[in-house]
């Protein structure tokens, strides 16, 4: 059911060292007086296992990043959101990765353009097997209002609140 995809809980993980998409969705939640970040962990599988520093408000607060989807899984039972930034390379075995916790994880967005039509086909064959629900690829996220943001859909903060979409 579209209508209970994200929740003002909506917890989630970000595929990609995609920091500028990150403090976005930290300054919507925020805005929308959520009482803990959207965003529990980053992977980044060519770094990882570090802490990044970003905003909630004016105060400084330090998310985890991970080499894989399992260990930020695992450190974080209660997400069930992944926006995954992977580039059209590396997008199959990325949501491949995740959808081994399918168990967990309920939606997965895909950003990248470019994925050939037939590892879309693929990804989108084996999520309906494992009844997630994917977003994508080629999408420009989405966002539920009061709720959940996906990346840097709806521009700035400021237009994101121009428009309402916080409350």
């Amino acid at each position: 059911d579209a209508s209970t995809l994200f929740t003002a809980s909506t917890r989630a993980v970000i595929y990609g060292l995609q920091t500028a998409a990150v403090q976005n969705m930290l300054d919507f939640d925020f805005s929308c007086k959520r009482e803990m970040p959207s965003v529990a962990g980053m992977i980044y599988p060519f770094g990882g296992d570090h802490v990044q520093k970003f905003y909630w408000g004016t105060r400084e607060i330090l998310i985890p990043v991970y080499k894989d989807t399992r260990s930020a899984l695992a450190a974080h039972p209660e997400v069930d959101v992944m926006v995954n930034f992977a580039s059209q390379r590396s997008v199959y075995p990325s949501v491949a990765e995740a959808l081994e916790h399918s168990s967990q994880l309920r939606v997965i967005a895909i950003i990248a353009e470019g994925v050939p039509e037939n590892k879309t086909r693929e990804i989108n064959r084996r999520a309906k097997e494992r009844g997630v629900c994917i977003i994508g690829p080629a999408t420009v996220g989405g966002i539920k209002p009061g709720c959940f943001r996906i990346g840097n859909t709806g521009g700035m903060i400021d237009n994101c609140i121009a428009c309402k979409l916080h409350r």
